[in-house]
């Protein structure tokens, strides 16, 4: 279902969830936007996914080559990449500001905005758990994963800055984005993000998935 000027498409891991990926189809040839987005809906609607697993974090706190592992592209795919002291260092070095730690303070105002945004929107949120160094979330939107996702991490960023909380960057530049088929997904994100993240910080949990 997609153009050939598309850089959008669905990797499915057959197990009720699938991951936005993306690649270049030719390393100048320009996307068509427009094409992409209209496919990419196209596709979602024939999918139907009930729900979006949406994962970001803190600026400078989880780089390539990190002991945890990390996710690269590379020939338009992605791929694992394990841990590589010297790939570590080289993203220190390219830093532009120190990495980011959410205090207390600022989790909330994160959760805060996030459960307002959401109300706001109209979005089912059905999970949320804001930790130091990164948050995730389950929700269900009529808009595209994209926008959800730049929608949930440019609000509290903007609310951050007008508390006085300025870095020059807050988040990293991407996410993780995953689509959600299945009722039997849905509840196993839903309690991944709320009861299995170790110590509980500021967090959200519809009132229908609470245990």
């Amino acid at each position: 279902m997609t153009s050939p000027t598309c850089n959008g498409r669905w990797s499915d891991d057959k197990s009720g969830a699938a991951r936005a990926t993306r690649w270049d189809y030719g390393k100048r040839r320009r996307c068509n936007r427009a094409a992409c987005a209209t496919s990419l809906l196209l596709e979602i609607m024939y999918n139907n996914p009930i729900a979006y697993f949406v994962t970001f974090t803190t600026y400078g706190t989880w780089l390539h080559g990190d002991l945890r592992s990390s996710v690269i592209r590379e020939n338009g795919q992605s791929k694992v990449l394990p841990e590589n002291a010297r790939f570590y260092r080289h993203e220190q070095e390219k830093l532009k500001n120190f990495p980011v730690l959410l205090d207390g303070g600022q989790r909330q105002i994160v959760r805060d905005t996030i459960v307002k945004h959401c109300d706001i929107r109209k979005w089912r949120l059905y999970a949320l758990h804001v930790r130091s160094n990164h948050v995730h979330t389950v929700v269900q939107s009529d808009k595209l994963i994209d926008q959800v996702s730049n929608e949930l991490k440019g609000w509290p960023k903007r609310v951050l800055r007008e508390n006085g909380f300025n870095p020059p960057k807050v988040w990293t530049g991407g996410s993780s984005k995953v689509y959600l088929f299945t009722e039997a997904k849905l509840r196993e994100k839903i309690r991944y993000v709320a009861y299995e993240q170790g110590e509980m910080m500021e967090y959200y949990i519809d009132e229908a998935f609470r245990e």
